[in-house]
């Protein structure tokens, strides 16, 4: 919450409250599946932040200053009528991202070593790299996707495997040792129905 504090007080009021209710949810277990959500209950005008083993490595404070940037956006408008809370997916990642970045900005100020200063930096090539590189692949398979449905074609398996390498070749050329044809059948973004995610 220090972090965020720095943007607005009320910011930070809201990560302790999220804290402070268990709205945060990131208990280890063998049955979890990895990942992190956040999502609404709009009658209560809760969100709720789900993390599949919160050990508060720098990967894990990250990913749930992502989640509670998404916790933040449901929050401020959890008295707005539900059909006025539907937004598209470049805002929705918009507060998480912006959450994401005060927090990794705030944790290389308060780096007292080389050796942190070079973990964080890293981690935001990585970050670099997914934004302008690794995204913009999923814009392309979910594009060649759309574009395959919607001439009638019917996609099996193969096909989707071979869209996915072109989505990755398109973008990383020669760089990558391997390309994950299978990453279409392991991300939730592909698979959420009413909206075209990336």
């Amino acid at each position: 919450s220090d972090a965020v504090s720095t943007v607005g007080r009320s910011v930070g009021e809201f990560v302790e409250e999220a804290a402070n209710r268990h709205w945060i949810e990131g208990s280890e277990g063998d049955t979890k599946m990895p990942g992190a959500y956040c999502t609404k209950f709009p009658a209560l005008g809760e969100p709720r932040v789900y993390l599949s083993a919160y050990t508060g490595s720098y990967q894990h404070v990250s990913t749930l200053a992502h989640e509670l940037g998404h916790a933040f956006h449901n929050w401020v408008m959890r008295d707005m009528p539900l059909s006025e809370t539907r937004y598209p997916m470049n805002l929705a990642e918009t507060a998480s991202i912006f959450f994401e970045t005060v927090v990794g900005d705030q944790l290389l100020q308060l780096a007292t070593t080389p050796q942190e200063r070079m973990r964080y930096g890293w981690y935001d090539s990585e970050s670099a790299v997914a934004f302008l590189l690794n995204i913009p692949a999923r814009f392309d398979f979910e594009c060649s996707l759309y574009e395959a449905r919607s001439n009638g074609h019917v996609l099996t398996p193969a096909d989707l495997r071979s869209l996915m390498h072109t989505a990755w070749k398109g973008r990383y050329g020669d760089t990558l040792v391997e390309m994950d044809e299978m990453f279409w059948a392991t991300k939730l973004h592909f698979h959420i129905t009413d909206i075209q995610f990336y």
